[in-house]
């Protein structure tokens, strides 16, 4: 095992470059106005005592590690915590129904797709009972969860946006004419309503009347295919704004509800879960941006 470090000399030299240059270029350069001797006689010990190491080995010691294989870990340990940012890579997936509130998630996604362009983002599509199904199962890393849900088994952050409940429906029925849709209105009207606002919740509340009661001539998970049913003059579609485009020529329109009725939105996932880095980054961007 050699006393002298080839290559620690030509790192040195490699180092020394700069300085050389400068010096030959600044002949007549002042110097500095820092005047403790102490620290001065300190830091020139500390260069060139690092100099001196890193051409003379200590004896018995490789590259001045302990044992043979020391350097290689050093190198891979270095190598890995000093991988650029943009290394980062991985899957997000996420789960929620159709909502005007998902462009904060959108947001949030773009926001880290921009600084790391190798982090991919899944979406999938579907009612909070499939969503839920899917995060217990770790299909997802996150679901959106839309009101009435019960997340008591999850860890969740309240979206700041909520939605509006209203009545999609033709442009030319009777009830286009009113601008808020009441319960009394829809009690002996077909209506078309999603499977989560089936059942004992705030949305049956405000109709005053239990889903028996009421004409519900089909249901569905996803909006666009009940537009479908909409325009064809099936019934009227219990729903969200903002998630079917009623403006210029189309043939259907949306009325909101009165009393108002809106749903706050929730982004879920399981306890104690351990996230994957590029995960972990979106959710850390998702609390800043809310």
């Amino acid at each position: 095992m050699s006393w002298f470090n080839y290559y620690g000399l030509i790192i040195m030299l490699i180092i020394m470059v700069p300085n050389v240059i400068y010096a030959a270029t600044h002949k007549n350069a002042e110097g500095g106005k820092f005047n403790n001797r102490a620290v001065i006689i300190a830091e020139q010990a500390g260069r060139y005592g690092c100099f001196a190491l890193m051409i003379f080995n200590i004896p018995y010691t490789y590259f001045n590690f302990w044992f043979n294989y020391a350097l290689t870990i050093y190198l891979a340990v270095n190598g890995a915590l000093c991988a650029p940012a943009d290394e980062v890579s991985g899957d997000v997936y996420i789960g929620g129904g159709e909502s005007y509130a998902m462009q904060i998630i959108a947001a949030a996604a773009h926001a880290v797709q921009s600084e790391f362009p190798k982090i991919k983002f899944h979406l999938f599509s579907g009612d909070s009972a499939t969503v839920s199904e899917r995060l217990d199962k770790g299909l997802i890393d996150f679901g959106i969860f839309i009101e009435p849900f019960d997340l008591s088994r999850y860890e969740y952050i309240r979206l700041p946006l909520y939605d509006t409940w209203g009545v999609l429906m033709r442009r030319d029925s009777p009830l286009a004419q009113k601008e808020r849709i009441t319960p009394q209105d829809l009690w002996d009207k077909p209506l078309i309503r999603s499977r989560q606002s089936m059942g004992k919740n705030k949305i049956s509340d405000w109709f005053e009347k239990s889903t028996e009661e009421l004409n519900v001539v089909a249901t569905g998970n996803l909006l666009y295919n009940m537009s479908l049913l909409v325009e064809e003059g099936l019934g009227y579609a219990v729903t969200l704004d903002k998630l079917i485009n009623t403006t210029g020529n189309s043939d259907l329109c949306f009325r909101p509800l009165y009393p108002e009725l809106i749903s706050h939105l929730d982004i879920a996932w399981k306890q104690y879960q351990v996230f994957p880095k590029c995960a972990e980054i979106f959710l850390k961007r998702l609390r800043e941006n809310l």
